[in-house]
C-alpha cells in the first residue's frame, strides 16, 4: 500500500510522560490482556479512508466514526496537526493504523472500545498479536424514501457505495437492499433530487428524505457583460457546456456547435486541414454579411482556433433584449464563450488527448478509361465527328492492354492522421485560483504536404487582493501553421477528376510525362504555400466590491490584441518532358509557376486592438424584490498594416529569397488602416418574488465608418417574464405538481449592424463611404520615369448609417417532472431597415459616375425554433435525450428594382437568394418530337437533349423563360440535432444526429458537362446520361464541353441537398476508482469518437454540404479517434 506524507517536522522535543498517562497506559495494557479476544474484534473491524493533505486529527476523527473507537493521547505528545495522504478500501482497522502511525513512529494499545497512543519507543510494536481476518457475512437493509412533503417515491436508485450492488425503491417508496458485513455507503439518487450518500453503521432501517434539486433555479447564464440567474431570465438564449463540445471530436470549436444549440445555422463547407463551419444564428436577415458577432471572455474576437478543452460555456444571444448591449454590430446575434477558471483547492492536473485518421465523407468517382472511351465515342458521334476509340483499342483498354493509371489513389492517400493534446492544471486558495492550459494539434490532409499545426497556451488567473478587491489576468496565445505545395488544394482536387486516365505520371526514364491535362501527382510535391498565424490576446481585470453599498461593484477592463500573420509562397513551375515511341525528348514544356517561371511572393499583416471597459455594476436582493443594473463605458482601437512583395527570374530553383529574384517583373504593395468605437451602456434587471420579471436596456455606440452627423446609434431593448409557475393557482394545485417551472417571456428591441461599411478580411476595414475616395488608376510617363496615378472612385454618401434591425421575440419555457422533461420554444419575427443597396432604378442614363450605395432596404426575417430534453435514471443506468430545431424565412420587403426587370429577377416579396433558371421537362425522346415541339432557343435540339418550359406562354422557348427554380438555397431554412446517450457502470455513450432541411444546390461545370476542353475526364454519375435505353437517365446525351442546349442552369441540375448526418459518436469507459488509487489518479477514461460518420441525402453525388458543386473543393472528412483521459 502506497502512502504518501508531508515532511514532518518536530515542533516540540518529546517529553516524559506524564504520571497520569504512565498510570493510564499501564491500566490499559492490563485490560487488553484480560480482553484479548475483544481486542481482536476491534482490530478486525474494516473501515475506508479518502484523505488527500489531511491532518492527523481528521483521520483519527474518521476512524473513530467508522469502528466505533476513541482515541486518547497527549497533544503534547503525538503530532496531531501533521499532514497525511491516505487511500484505503475496506481495510482492517490493524492494516489502517500500521499504515497511518508507522512512518510517524507511533504506537497503540488497546483498551476495550479504546487506542491509547504514545511515541512507539514508549510502547509494545504494532500488531503485537496475529489477527485472523474474518469472512464478511452479508446483511440487509431495509427502509422507505419520500420527498419532503412526505409522499413516498418510487424509482428511486438505491446503490452500495463502491460496489456494483444496489435496488430500487418501490411504489410505496420501501427498499431492501443486501450489502455486505462492515461498514458501508449507501447512495441514494433520483433525477430532480439531490443525491446522497447515508453511511449505513450498525442500523438495519434507514428512512430517507430526498431534497428538491434547486440547481435549475440557481444554474447561471452568461449573457452579455455579466450573468444572470436562468430562472430570471427574459431573453432569448441559448448555452452548451464545454464538456459536451468535447464529445464531438472536432479539431475546430465551430464544427462542434452544429447541432447542439436551437437557432444556430451551420454549414461545413469543406474539410481542409484547420478548416471549420461557417456561423450564423436565425437565418439571413439582409443583402450582406449574416455572421455573429463573436466575444471571448468579454473580447469581441474570433474564436474558430480556440482549443476546444480550454472552453467553459458558449452562449448564443438570439433576440434584441439579449444582444442590444453590443448595439452596432449584435443585429445578426452573438455568440458568447467563457473559457475555464479556476476553483479553490489543491492541484488537479487534467490530460486529454486523442489521435486517429480522416476520410472523405463522400466524393466522386472519375470514369474509369473504359467508361471514359465508351462515352467519349458517344459524345463525338453526337458532334457529327468520328469516334475516337476503335473496337480493338476499347478491347485493349478493358483487358488493360493499355494501361490505366490510378490518379485517385497515386495524389490522395487512403487515410490522414490526426491528434490533439492537451493537459490543464487549475487550483488555488481563497487568495489566489488558477487556471494553465497547454494545447496542440496537428492534422494531416488527404495528400502529402498538406497539414494544419496549431500550438496554444492559455493563463486565466484571479487574485483576491482583500475581502473586496479581485484583481485577474489572462493571457491566451496561440501559434497556428497551415503547409501546402505551391498550388491550392482546389485545384489540385480539380486537376485529379479533370486527368486523361490513359495518360502516365513519368516516362521510363523518370522524368514527368507530358499529359493532356495537369499533373497533379507533381503539383503535391512542387513548391511550397507557407502560412503563418501568432495571436496574443492579453486581459487585465480589476474589480471592486465597494464595502459602503452592498451589492456595488466596480469592474474595469483592458485587453491588448495582436494577430501576426506570414505568408510565403514560393511557386515553381513542372516540366514535362514529351517524348516519342523510342524515349526521345521532343519538347519540355514547362506549366504552373508564374507564366512557366519560378515566383515567390511574401506578404505580412498584423492587426493590433485595444479594448477599454468600465463599469459599475449593482445586484441586491429586498425580500422578495431583486434588483440589478449596469452602468459601462467601451471603447476599441484597432490598427491593421500589411505589405505584399512579388519577384520572379530566379536563377535556379531553391533559391527562395527575394533577393534571388531578377530586377525585372518584381512588384511590392501595402497599406494600412485604423477602426475605432466607443459606446455607453445601461441595464436594469427586476423581479419580484421570483415571478414577474423584468429588463430594459439600451447602447449608444459609435463608429469612425460614419460621418459626424450619423456618428452615434442609439440601440434600446426591454423585457419581461412571467414565471406561471410561482401563482398560487399553479403552485399549489395538487393535479398539477407535475410542473417545476413555467415561465412566459417576450421582447423588443433594435440592434445595429455596422459590418455594411466594412471590408477586408473578416470585415475589419472601414471604407470611409462618406469621404471621397482615391483608387490607383494606372501610371502615366514623365520623361524616362513612371508615375503612379490615382482617380476617385465611388461617388461619397454624406448620410451613410447603420443598418438596424428590430427584433421581436415570445417564448415558453418549462420544467416538469423534477426536471426529467424541459422545453423551449420561441417564436421570432426582425426587420432589417436602412440596409446599404445601390439605387438601381435612380440613376440617370447620363451620369459619369457610379453612385453611392444608400441606406433605404428591408428585408423581413421570421421563424420558430424549440428545444426539449428528457433525463432520468434507472438504477444505475442514467439517460437523456435532447432535441432540438428551428426554422427561418427571410423576405425582401423594400429594394429599387427597375421596372423593366423580368420577374422572375424581382427581389421584393421574395426571400433572400433564390435560384432562377429554365424548367426543365426531361428530355426529347424522339427527333420528331422535337420537330412537333416550340421553337426552342435557335433550335438544332436532337433526342436526348433537355426540353424546356415556356413559362411566359409566348409560343417559343427562350431567356425570356427564365424562372425561378427554387425559392432555397446552399444554406438551411430548417436545422435540427438528436443527441441521446447515458452512462452504465463505468461505460458512458453520447450520440448527435444533425439535420439540415429546405436546401438545394445547383450542378455546375464537370458535375453536368461532359468531357470540357475537350478531354477533361467527368464524374461516373454522368453515366447515368439518356439513350433509348435510358430514357428517363438524370443527364442528357453526351457533348464536348458545354452544350448550347443542354449546359444551361435549369431543375435539371437542381439538386434536393438536405440531410441527416449522424455528426458524432463518442464512448468511452471509466475505470473503477479504487483501481486507478493505487497509481495515484483520480479519474481515467479510455474513449472511441468518431465524426461525420454517416449522411444521409439524396444528393448523391458530393456531400450535401459541399461549397462548390462543380467538384473544385477539398472535400469534408470523416474522423475516427481513440482518445485518454486523465485526471491527477
Amino acid at each position: 500500500m502506497k502512502i504518501s506524507t508531508k515532511p514532518i517536522r518536530i515542533l516540540f522535543k518529546i517529553m516524559r510522560m506524564s504520571i497520569y498517562q504512565l498510570i493510564l497506559s499501564v491500566l490499559c495494557t492490563t485490560l487488553v490482556a484480560a480482553n484479548d479476544s475483544r481486542a481482536q474484534e476491534l482490530l478486525n473491524r474494516r473501515i475506508s479512508l479518502d484523505l488527500d493533505d489531511q491532518k492527523i486529527s481528521v483521520a483519527l476523527r474518521q476512524i473513530s466514526r467508522q469502528a466505533s473507537v476513541r482515541f486518547m493521547y497527549s497533544p503534547q505528545v503525538i503530532p496531531v496537526e501533521n499532514k497525511v495522504t491516505l487511500h484505503i478500501r475496506n481495510e482492517p482497522l490493524n492494516m489502517v493504523l500500521e499504515s497511518l502511525f508507522k512512518p510517524l513512529n507511533i504506537g497503540y494499545e488497546v483498551s476495550g472500545n479504546q487506542l491509547v497512543l504514545s511515541i512507539m519507543s514508549d510502547m509494545k510494536p504494532l500488531n503485537p498479536q496475529p489477527v485472523e481476518e474474518q469472512k464478511p457475512v452479508d446483511r440487509n437493509i431495509r427502509g422507505s424514501v419520500k420527498d419532503e412533503k412526505g409522499a413516498p417515491l418510487p424509482g428511486v436508485s438505491i446503490v452500495v457505495k463502491g460496489t456494483q450492488r444496489g435496488s430500487l425503491s418501490d411504489t410505496e417508496g420501501n427498499f431492501d437492499v443486501s450489502i455486505p458485513d462492515g461498514e458501508h455507503t449507501i447512495i441514494f439518487s433520483f433525477v430532480g433530487y439531490l443525491s446522497q450518500e447515508i453511511p449505513v453503521g450498525s442500523q438495519s432501517t434507514m428512512d430517507i428524505v430526498m431534497k428538491d434539486d434547486l440547481k435549475a433555479l440557481q444554474e447561471v447564464v452568461v449573457v452579455g457583460y455579466g450573468t444572470q440567474k436562468k430562472v430570471n431570465l427574459t431573453g432569448s438564449v441559448a448555452s452548451v457546456e464545454g464538456e459536451e463540445l468535447l464529445k464531438t471530436p472536432a479539431t475546430n470549436i465551430t464544427n462542434s456547435l452544429v447541432g447542439r444549440l436551437p437557432g444556430l445555422i451551420a454549414v461545413n463547407g469543406n474539410g481542409k486541414p484547420g478548416a471549420g463551419s461557417s456561423i450564423s444564428i436565425r437565418g439571413a436577415s439582409t443583402f450582406g454579411d449574416n455572421s455573429a458577432l463573436i466575444v471571448v471572455d468579454g473580447i469581441i474576437r474570433t474564436f474558430d482556433q480556440i482549443d476546444p478543452n480550454e472552453v467553459e460555456s458558449i452562449s448564443i444571444l438570439k433576440d434584441a433584449s439579449a444582444t442590444a448591449v453590443y448595439g452596432s454590430r449584435a443585429a445578426n446575434g452573438v455568440i458568447l464563450v467563457t473559457t475555464k477558471r479556476g476553483a479553490t483547492g489543491k492541484p488537479t492536473f487534467n490530460y486529454n488527448g486523442f489521435a486517429g485518421f480522416q476520410q472523405p465523407t463522400q466524393y466522386p468517382k472519375v470514369l474509369s478509361a473504359y467508361e471514359y472511351a465508351i462515352t467519349k465515342n458517344k459524345a463525338v458521334q453526337n458532334l457529327g465527328k468520328p469516334i475516337q476509340y476503335s473496337d480493338q483499342q476499347l478491347e485493349d483498354i478493358r483487358n488493360g492492354v493499355l494501361p490505366e493509371y490510378d490518379w485517385y489513389g497515386n495524389t490522395l492517400k487512403k487515410q490522414s492522421f490526426q491528434t490533439q493534446q492537451n493537459l490543464s492544471v487549475s487550483g488555488g486558495s481563497d487568495a489566489i485560483r488558477y487556471f494553465l492550459s497547454l494545447g496542440y494539434l496537428d492534422q494531416d490532409g488527404m495528400y502529402d504536404r498538406i497539414n494544419f499545426q496549431r500550438y496554444s497556451i492559455r493563463t486565466n488567473v484571479d487574485a483576491k487582493i482583500n475581502k473586496n478587491l479581485t484583481i485577474s489576468a489572462d493571457i491566451d496565445a496561440s501559434a497556428r501553421n497551415t503547409n501546402q505545395s505551391a498550388y491550392a488544394p482546389e485545384s489540385i482536387f480539380d486537376d485529379i477528376v479533370a486527368a486523361y486516365p490513359l495518360d502516365k505520371a513519368y516516362n521510363p526514364d523518370g522524368t514527368i510525362f507530358y499529359t493532356r491535362e495537369q499533373h497533379p501527382v507533381e503539383e503535391i510535391k512542387t513548391g511550397y504555400n507557407r502560412m503563418r498565424n501568432n495571436i496574443l490576446q492579453a486581459t487585465l481585470t480589476v474589480k471592486h466590491e465597494l464595502p459602503f453599498i452592498k451589492g456595488l461593484s466596480v469592474l474595469g477592463r483592458a485587453s491588448f490584441g495582436r494577430e501576426y500573420a506570414n505568408n510565403k509562397h514560393y511557386n515553381v513551375p513542372i516540366f514535362m518532358n514529351r517524348q516519342d515511341a523510342d524515349g526521345n525528348t521532343l519538347e519540355i514544356y514547362p506549366y504552373g509557376g508564374w507564366n512557366g517561371k519560378t515566383a515567390l511572393t511574401q506578404s505580412f499583416s498584423e492587426y493590433n486592438t485595444t479594448t477599454l471597459n468600465a463599469s459599475l455594476n449593482y445586484s441586491r436582493s429586498f425580500g422578495p424584490h431583486e434588483f440589478g443594473g449596469l452602468l459601462l463605458f467601451e471603447q476599441l482601437d484597432a490598427k491593421g498594416n500589411n505589405f505584399y512583395g512579388f519577384r520572379t527570374n530566379f536563377p535556379a530553383q531553391g533559391l527562395d529569397e527575394f533577393f534571388y529574384g531578377g530586377e525585372s517583373q518584381k512588384d511590392a504593395n501595402g497599406g494600412s488602416f485604423t477602426d475605432g468605437r466607443r459606446g455607453a451602456i445601461a441595464r436594469v434587471n427586476y423581479s419580484f418574488q421570483q415571478r414577474y420579471l423584468f429588463e430594459a436596456s439600451f447602447r449608444r455606440d459609435g463608429s469612425v465608418a460614419f460621418p459626424a452627423s450619423k456618428k452615434y446609434g442609439f440601440f434600446p431593448a426591454v423585457s419581461a417574464g412571467w414565471r406561471i409557475i410561482e401563482e398560487p393557482f399553479l403552485k399549489n394545485s395538487a393535479a398539477l405538481s407535475f410542473l417545476d417551472n413555467l415561465k412566459l417571456r417576450a421582447s423588443y428591441g433594435v440592434v445595429g449592424n455596422d459590418r455594411n461599411v466594412y471590408t477586408g478580411y473578416l470585415l475589419r476595414n472601414p471604407t470611409f463611404q462618406y469621404s471621397q475616395v482615391y483608387n490607383p488608376s494606372g501610371t502615366i510617363v514623365s520623361g524616362t520615369e513612371g508615375l503612379s496615378t490615382i482617380a476617385p472612385g465611388i461617388l461619397p454618401n454624406p448620410d451613410v448609417t447603420w443598418e438596424t434591425a428590430s427584433v421581436s421575440d415570445v417564448g415558453l419555457e418549462g420544467s416538469l417532472w423534477k426536471g426529467k422533461l424541459q422545453f423551449e420554444i420561441d417564436l421570432f419575427y426582425k426587420r432589417t431597415s436602412n440596409i446599404l443597396r445601390t439605387r438601381i432604378r435612380s440613376i440617370p442614363g447620363t451620369l459619369g459616375a457610379q453612385l453611392p450605395a444608400e441606406n433605404y432596404a428591408k428585408v423581413d426575417n421570421k421563424g420558430i425554433e424549440f428545444m426539449l430534453s428528457h433525463q432520468n435514471s434507472f438504477q444505475a443506468l442514467k439517460y437523456f435525450v435532447k432535441l432540438n430545431g428551428s426554422f427561418s424565412q427571410s423576405k425582401v420587403i423594400t429594394l429599387d428594382e427597375p421596372a423593366n426587370t423580368p420577374d422572375y429577377l424581382l427581389q421584393t416579396g421574395r426571400p433572400l437568394g433564390f435560384i432562377t433558371g429554365y424548367k426543365a421537362l426531361g428530355f426529347f425522346q424522339t427527333d420528331e418530337e422535337v420537330a412537333t415541339y416550340l421553337p426552342q432557343f435557335n433550335g438544332g435540339q436532337k433526342a436526348g437533349d433537355v426540353k424546356y418550359a415556356d413559362i411566359n406562354g409566348d409560343g417559343k422557348v427562350d431567356a425570356n423563360d427564365l424562372t425561378i427554380i427554387s425559392m432555397d438555397n446552399n444554406v438551411p431554412k430548417v436545422i435540427g440535432g438528436l443527441s441521446f446517450g447515458g452512462s452504465l457502470k463505468g461505460f458512458d455513450l453520447n450520440v448527435l444526429f444533425q439535420a439540415a432541411g429546405r436546401v438545394r444546390q445547383v450542378l455546375y461545370g464537370a458535375a453536368r458537362d461532359f468531357f470540357q476542353g475537350g478531354s477533361r475526364n467527368t464524374y461516373v454519375d454522368l453515366l447515368d446520361h439518356w439513350s433509348p435505353e435510358n430514357p428517363n437517365a438524370l443527364y442528357p446525351r453526351p457533348w464536348e464541353g458545354p452544350h448550347p442546349n443542354n449546359s444551361l442552369t435549369s431543375s435539371l441540375y437542381l439538386r434536393n441537398a438536405s440531410y441527416i448526418r449522424l455528426r458524432s459518436i463518442d464512448f468511452g469507459y471509466t475505470l473503477p476508482s479504487e483501481l486507478i488509487k493505487k497509481i495515484g489518479v483520480r479519474n481515467v477514461r479510455v474513449y472511441f469518437s468518431g465524426a461525420n460518420l454517416f449522411v444521409w441525402s439524396k444528393m448523391k453525388m458530393f456531400d450535401p454540404e459541399i461549397e462548390n458543386t462543380t467538384g473544385t473543393y477539398y472535400p469534408q472528412q470523416r474522423t475516427l479517434n481513440l482518445g485518454l483521459n486523465l485526471t491527477f
